[in-house]
């Protein structure tokens, strides 16, 4: 009597499971350390599209800035994104850095102040 049976042994899967263990365990953290860097630069580029669209607001309202950052939804922008740590932006009218307005995002450590935040005036 002969088995013609189809399939993997335990042994094969076993192998298998361990190679993909190794490769998480190496490449996951090279990968990781990119995340963080890719994370500000979002920031800055959400920033600059916060800037296009108070001057387009600007330009169309009698050369008024928006009191709240919600205002520009969704004629200027179509929604209001939140920072890349799932937190919302800061928007100060009049701002008080030297300029008309102020953009923060608090980054990675949600607290004002410090190295990691990203502003519109930096």
């Amino acid at each position: 009597m002969t088995r013609n049976q189809r399939g993997f042994t335990l042994i094969e899967l076993l192998v298998v499971m361990v190679i993909l263990g190794l490769l998480v365990g190496l490449v996951g953290p090279k990968l990781l350390k990119f995340i963080k860097p890719a994370q500000s630069k979002t920031a800055r580029i959400q920033i600059a599209n916060f800037e296009q669209a108070i001057q387009h607001y600007y330009l169309e309202n009698n050369a008024a800035y928006p009191s709240t950052i919600e205002a520009l939804a969704p004629e200027y922008m179509d929604d209001i994104p939140q920072d890349p740590w799932g937190r919302p932006y800061v928007y100060r009218f009049p701002g008080t850095h030297n300029k008309e307005y102020d953009i923060e995002s608090y980054g990675p450590d949600g607290a004002p102040g410090g190295d990691d935040d990203i502003t519109n005036y930096k």
